[in-house]
């Protein structure tokens, strides 16, 4: 299964994403969920994107088209609830995972276009989990997907849960599946493994509950070539050159290998 987005609730207004700003992530755009209650900022790279979340108007999150979905339980943060949600690229793979899933029509969205959601209320350390009405991964070109940090594309996530139960069986739905994986841990915790890199360097953000792993970026041993260190290959090569055509015109002209008598009037 291949991973649309995910997204953490925050209790800031979104301000901790600017922690994430200051990491080397570059911003790209974000918008107010009307109906829903909700308001996002949103970071994008080369195979998903990652969104932080907050309240933006209770009243319509805990309206009775909102309250039925469950997002109101992510957002409490007097909970041990899990305040991440997994949206997954919406495939013929899924099929198995969202057989009884619901049905939530966002305000936000045309008539007709339904989200399908997985509230798992058995076990609320879990992600809020669903898919978009859309086949396929939606390709984001007018986002940005460069960063100063080097992220480029999402390895794998492992959701840390705190109420961990392996014959769950939304839990089983994902054994074999290497982009996602649930393991136990105290607090419900989220790490994302960037490039292909889990020996690489760690980013924690506590505020997040989130760990990033990502590529170790290198740089050349020679950084001084532009400047100092051409000018340093340029006079040995000059020395160089001067050296073979001294030893050249002292090879044709004999008499000029032997000293002069310097005691000579």
């Amino acid at each position: 299964m291949d991973i649309d987005h995910i997204f953490i609730f925050t209790n800031d207004d979104g301000k901790i994403a600017d922690e994430l700003v200051q990491f080397g992530l570059t911003e790209g755009s974000s918008r107010v969920h009307v109906g829903q209650g909700t308001a996002n900022r949103k970071f994008y790279f080369g195979n998903f994107f990652l969104e932080i979340l907050w309240v933006h108007n209770e009243e319509e999150l805990k309206s009775d088209i909102t309250k039925p979905t469950g997002l109101w339980q992510r957002a409490d943060f007097n909970s041990t609830n899990s305040p991440f949600g997994l949206c997954i690229v919406n495939t013929d793979e899924t099929e198995k995972l969202f057989d009884n899933a619901i049905k939530y029509q966002p305000a936000y969205f045309p008539n007709g276009l339904n989200i399908d959601l997985l509230k798992n209320e058995q076990n609320l350390s879990l992600p809020w989990t669903f898919r978009l009405p859309f086949k396929g991964q939606k390709k984001n070109e007018t986002e940005p997907t460069k960063h100063k940090c080097g992220l480029k594309n999402l390895t794998s996530v492992e959701f840390g849960i705190s109420n961990f139960d392996q014959t769950d069986k939304f839990i089983l739905q994902f054994i074999g599946q290497e982009k996602i994986k649930f393991n136990f841990s105290a607090t419900n915790n989220l790490t994302l493994t960037f490039d292909d890199n889990k020996k690489g360097l760690t980013k924690e953000f506590e505020k997040l509950n989130l760990k990033i792993k990502y590529l170790q970026r290198k740089t050349t041993a020679n950084t001084g070539f532009a400047s100092g260190g051409l000018k340093c290959k340029l006079g040995a090569f000059y020395f160089y050159l001067s050296s073979v055509l001294v030893d050249s015109f002292v090879l044709r002209n004999p008499p000029e290998r032997k000293a002069r008598n310097r005691c000579q009037i």
